[in-house]
Formats: structure tokens, sequence, C-alpha cells
């Protein structure tokens, strides 16, 4: 019973760390740029510079990514220093909306000497439409998506930042639910490998158990990421008004992926009870 309880946790664990997270880098957004319309831009910012800063490689080389003195610094966003030393620059770019801009600033040099880094489908946009140009300075993809960062940006600000979309609640569950799963499933294979290889279960109920568990921690996931999505920008567009503290949306996005997650994850063992 102690295995179960650890291992259905673990989805649930997964939409809350996510959601805090997700929180966490709005509010260094929000410190950085206040209730900027446009903080999707600046959240991007946030989301590379800590990934940067996380990467293995990177730890081990020493490199560190900081963010410009500037929120609206004119040619970079994010600098990389080694040893005390700048070896890296990079301007970011979440404007895929408005790509002829972009463009129009990079033909004019503006960006000559920097690292053009685009959200995935404003690297897409750019390259497409620079090639058409004449354009010869590239653009490379962060990886991040616009669909998060106009998410996050709506989870701490509320809907001065735009409207939450089903696509993106749904884009973020689903990454939630496939690692939820994975995790879920990785530690009932440890769990019930054990009880396996004492004899205690056969291989059925091995290859069952993990199979519960994994769709059990991916469902808990995922519906704690779209619970705390929709929780913390609904709180964050109310309290807004109210002139709460910020960081109130985190709160509740937190305390919603937990809640539902679990309650989830609840529903699910029980069908197997």
């Amino acid at each position: 019973m102690t295995e179960k309880k650890n291992s259905s946790s673990a989805g649930t664990m997964t939409a809350a760390a996510r959601s805090a997270y997700e929180g966490k880098a709005g509010l260094d957004a929000f410190a950085r740029a206040g209730r900027n319309p446009n903080l999707k831009g600046v959240v991007h910012e946030v989301l590379v510079k800590d990934a940067h800063n996380i990467n293995p490689a990177n730890i081990l080389s020493g490199k560190t990514a900081s963010l410009t003195q500037s929120a609206t610094a004119v040619r970079d966003d994010v600098i990389v220093q080694q040893a005390g030393k700048i070896v890296s620059r990079m301007q970011l770019k979440d404007t895929a909306g408005s790509i002829g801009k972009t463009v129009r600033q990079v033909a004019s040099g503006k960006y000559a000497g920097t690292n053009l880094v685009g959200t995935t489908e404003t690297t897409a946009a750019f390259n497409e439409a620079a090639k058409a140009a004449g354009v010869t300075q590239k653009m490379t993809s962060s990886g991040i998506s616009s669909s998060d960062t106009a998410r996050i940006a709506t989870q701490t600000i509320g809907n001065s930042a735009g409207k939450l979309t089903l696509h993106s609640v749904s884009k973020a569950a689903g990454s939630s639910g496939a690692l939820g799963a994975a995790i879920s499933g990785g530690i009932e294979v440890l769990s019930s490998g054990a009880k396996f290889i004492d004899g205690e279960i056969d291989g059925g109920e091995f290859a069952a158990n993990v199979a519960r568990e994994t769709v059990g921690g991916g469902i808990a996931a995922a519906a704690g990421t779209a619970a705390a999505s929709v929780a913390s920008a609904g709180a964050a567009t109310v309290l807004a008004a109210a002139s709460a503290p910020v960081w109130a949306p985190v709160a509740v996005g937190v305390g919603a992926a937990l809640a539902v997650g679990s309650v989830v994850k609840g529903i699910w063992d029980s069908i197997f009870d």
C-alpha cells in the first residue's frame, strides 16, 4: 500500500512542480517588466536564461546566463559569461504574430553581433520570411513555444496579457501528462520489479501494475496542470483589480494542481480497488 501511495503522488507532484516553476518564471518577468501586455516576450527571456543555467554542460564549463540590466535593451536580452568574460550574446524574440517588423529590424543591422533566438513559432516564421527578403542573419529556436510563454504571462498578470486559450492549456496538459506518466511508470517498475524478483507477484501482475500507474500518473499530471493554468489565470485577472500580491495566483495554481491531481488519481485508483 505504501508503494502505491508513493507512486500515485508522482503525477500530482509533476503538475505542482511545473506550476511552481512557471509561477516563479512569471514573477521574474513581472519584476523585470511589470504589467506589460507583451510580458510573454520577457517570460521567454527568463525561460531561456533558466534553461541555459540548468544545462549540465554549461554548469561544468562555468558558463552562466543572465538577463541584461534593461528590459528594453536595444541589442542583447541575455548575455552568457565564463570566467568573468562575455562569451555569447542573445536577442530573444517571441514575435510570430509580427514577423515582418522583426525581419525589417534585422535587415537594418539592429541585431548584428548578437545571436537571434526565437520561440519555435517565431523561428520558423522568421527564417522563412528572412529568406524571401534576402536577409542572411539566421534565427535559432529556443525550443520554447509561444503558446507556453503567452500562457505563463496570462497566469501571471491575467487577461491584460491576453486570454488563456484551450490550445495552450491542452498543450501544457499533454506535456505534463507525458512526463507524469513516465515518472509514475518508472517508480512502479522499481516497486513492482522488486516484488516480481522476490516472487510476490507474477509477470502479468507486474505488467498490470506498471500500466495502471503509468496511466494514472499521466492523467493526474495532465489534469493538475490544466487546473493550475485555469485557476492561476483566473485568479490573476480577478486579483489584479484588487491590487493583491502578484504571487497570489501562483499559490492558487499550485494548490489547484495538488487538489485536482490528487482527486483524479484517487478516482483512477478506486476503479481497481
